[in-house]
């Protein structure tokens, strides 16, 4: 090639190069200009929830904002809960305004911070900060609703078990509903209402370390948690109803919900299954691996019956800002669809937790007999499916430490046998956190305590399906005999290419695998018979379980690169 030519070619190569950046410098200008109020506070263009728990993570110094000035929602020079609570009012199309943006000629707050000098000493203080560092600034008036979440509160899942947290005793918390789909707060106006009983606990919170992803223990915050608790029934079947939580005195109001309750019959509906939602080693992101299971489910189902929650809820459940992060950031999906608990180890006397579970859903079960410290055990209908909750917590090994015995506790026995014993619904699950049968090591002295005490009870009761957690892998056995032998010869169809399993007369057991991040169970030594799938590596796992008459469909999901994957889908026909 020429040097004439040569030169050519570089200059055409800089002329490509000055139109490729002055396109991408407009690209960049339009994206910005196009951001003309607060409240985009991650920036992408879009005020929506991705703001608010990026706005709450950065007040509880989860998180750093690129610019504060898109937090600063209200304009009054602080980013604070004032401003979470007015943004949330603004998506939920509320009778709000957002502040403008200052003009481009007036410095920002962080510009202003950086460039005015301070009246104040540049000398470092010696006294103790009065603000703890994981605590949102929340004024002393202020009330707003936190960590809310909703549970079917009776048996036949007909009535709504609401809890709410504060920031300070409310006096007069209240839950109000409404007939309808609505988020226009006018609507609330002749709304029906329901009052609240509060409780209070000492409660902790602990800074968290961003470069070691270690929370620092020596460094605890003592405070008082209030939680609200109250019931909305004689409810409409079928009907849609809005509701929103909060202070009547102060006027203090949630976002608005809506759920819809249950047919009067029900033969045709799907739940969903999650568990272990807690993320060991990267706790400032822990709700976004539930929520992204939650998500792919809803995605599939707009409006299942119930979250069936498996336990292991959180890492450490004594630390309230913990439950703040996996509630507040699942906040909109967890107050508009029941999510029904199981009590895991992490929810126990586990790292000095205790009545975490009836303190963020609220259950009317009688806890007389029940050392509910560790956590409660349950059963409900719905549709034509029963579902018994046990507390694997409760045994007598666990409970006083001195009995090798790890069966569950004789009162709960006892309950569980009668109340299978008049179970009359065509399906029936047992959903528990410690495994029967599972391949991984953990649990492993524990597993033939509870095969022995419970597994002629669930084939002489006709369990279809017992719904374990706690090792972090996926897993589905044979249907199993009351002798703890692998029924491999019963009989199949295939529908649709999924394989049904006709009458087992015995029950499987299931696993849906971690959803929350924290590390694989390591296997064992173990038995392999009794075992059709074991899967392990994947996280945001979910179950969803549709009930069609005499048919059960499972897919067990995962969710990969924002794909939506299946570990494999299976199910039971009841052939009558």
């Amino acid at each position: 090639m020429s040097i004439k030519r040569k030169v050519i070619s570089v200059l055409l190569a800089l002329a490509m190069l000055v139109t490729s950046m002055t396109a991408l410098t407009g690209s960049l200008t339009a994206t910005a200009d196009a951001i003309t109020t607060r409240g985009d506070v991650n920036g992408d263009g879009a005020i929506d929830m991705k703001d608010v728990l990026l706005l709450r993570k950065s007040i509880a110094n989860l998180a750093e904002l690129s610019d504060k000035t898109l937090a600063d929602v209200n304009a009054d020079g602080n980013v604070d809960m004032k401003d979470v609570l007015l943004l949330r009012k603004y998506i939920a199309k509320l009778d709000v305004t957002l502040a403008p943006l200052p003009a481009a000629s007036e410095p920002t707050s962080q510009e202003a911070s950086a460039t005015e000098p301070s009246s104040a000493s540049t000398e470092p203080s010696t006294e103790p900060s009065t603000e703890p560092s994981i605590e949102p600034s929340v004024s002393c008036d202020e009330l707003i609703p936190d960590q809310i979440t909703m549970t079917y509160y009776d048996k036949d899942c007909t009535q709504y078990g609401i809890t709410w947290h504060t920031y300070k005793a409310s006096s007069k918390p209240t839950v109000q509903y409404v007939k309808g789909r609505t988020t226009n707060t006018a609507d609330f106006a002749a709304a029906m209402t329901v009052s609240a009983v509060s409780n209070h606990y000492d409660a902790k919170s602990m800074p968290y370390d961003y470069a070691t992803n270690t929370f620092q223990y020596a460094s605890s915050i003592s405070l008082v948690d209030y939680y609200h608790q109250a019931v909305i029934q004689d409810l409409d079947y079928a009907t849609e109803y809005s509701y929103r939580v909060g202070d009547a005195d102060a006027d203090q109001w949630s976002a608005i919900a809506t759920f819809k309750t249950r047919a009067e019959t029900v033969d045709d509906f799907t739940f969903v299954n999650v568990t272990d939602t807690q993320s060991k080693n990267n706790i400032s992101e822990a709700y976004t691996y539930m929520r992204t299971a939650l998500e792919g489910a809803f995605s599939q189902v707009s409006d299942p019956a119930f979250i069936l929650h498996g336990g292991d809820f959180v890492e450490t459940s004594s630390l309230l800002n913990q439950w703040r992060n996996m509630l507040n950031g699942n906040e909109d999906l967890l107050m508009k669809t029941p999510l029904m608990m199981v009590c895991g180890n992490h929810d126990s006397t586990y790292k000095a937790a205790d009545y975490v579970q009836m303190r963020h859903f609220n259950y009317g079960v009688d806890t007389t007999n029940m050392n509910s410290i560790i956590g409660i055990y349950y059963s409900f209908d719905y549709g034509n499916a029963h579902f018994v909750v046990l507390n694997s917590n409760s045994t007598s090994k666990r409970t006083d430490g001195t009995d090798d015995d790890a069966s569950i506790d004789k009162a709960q026995y006892e309950w569980l046998k009668a109340d299978l014993e008049a179970n009359t619904q065509e399906w029936t699950f047992v959903a528990l956190h410690h495994p029967l049968y599972a391949p991984a090591g953990k649990n492993n002295d524990e597993k033939p305590f509870l095969q022995a005490q419970l597994l002629k009870l669930f084939n002489d009761n006709h369990v279809d399906m017992v719904i374990q957690a706690h090792e972090h892998l996926y897993m589905r056995t044979y249907p199993m005999d009351q002798d703890g032998n692998p029924v491999k010869n019963a009989a199949t169809v295939t529908e649709g290419g999924v394989t049904y399993v006709k009458n087992p007369n015995a029950p499987i057991f299931y696993m849906t695998g971690k959803t929350g991040k924290s590390g694989d169970s390591p296997y064992g030594e173990y038995d392999s018979s009794p075992f059709i799938k074991i899967a392990t590596g994947m996280e945001t796992s979910f179950g969803m379980f549709h009930i069609e008459g005499n048919k059960l469909t499972v897919t067990a999901n995962y969710t990969l690169n924002g794909q939506i994957k299946s570990y494999e889908t299976f199910g039971i026909i009841h052939d009558k």
